[in-house]
């Protein structure tokens, strides 16, 4: 992927809570348990900033609302999968130019193991525009 524009600007919304059924194991598939998500967007904010103005500004809100609502309602085997999945919807229902996703598996099933499995992705409008976004059925 090509480096980001330096004109881009970044928002952050980080720490979404989430008890949702993700995993490969049948007891995740069936059990809630809990996932972390945080996203990074970049688009063009100027004109939120230049009016100090709520209706030209990137509603967080809906974005936490959206990014909730998909990890609860979907079900997938791995957190890439979930997190690839959040970035074609971010991109495709918000008016940004790029989003960096990151799915925590707060608990995942490792023996012995206290600590959490993560994942990041970052991806583009080209991404989605070229095909590469689109999901397998």
């Amino acid at each position: 992927m090509a480096a980001l524009s330096t004109h881009l600007d970044r928002m952050d919304l980080v720490g979404i809570e989430v008890l949702a059924k993700h995993g490969v194991l049948q007891t995740e598939k069936e059990t809630d348990q809990p996932f972390l998500v945080d996203a990074t967007l970049w688009g063009n904010f100027e004109q939120a900033q230049r009016d100090d103005d709520l209706t030209a500004a990137l509603d967080y809100s809906l974005l936490h609302e959206r990014i909730r609502h998909t990890v609860l309602t979907t079900s997938f085997e791995l957190i890439e999968a979930l997190a690839g999945h959040l970035c074609r919807v971010i991109l495709t229902e918000f008016p940004i130019e790029e989003v960096s996703v990151t799915v925590t598996k707060v608990h995942p099933p490792i023996a012995g193991f206290k600590g959490s499995a993560a994942v990041t992705f970052r991806r583009g409008r080209q991404w989605l525009e070229t095909g590469a976004g689109v999901e397998n059925s």
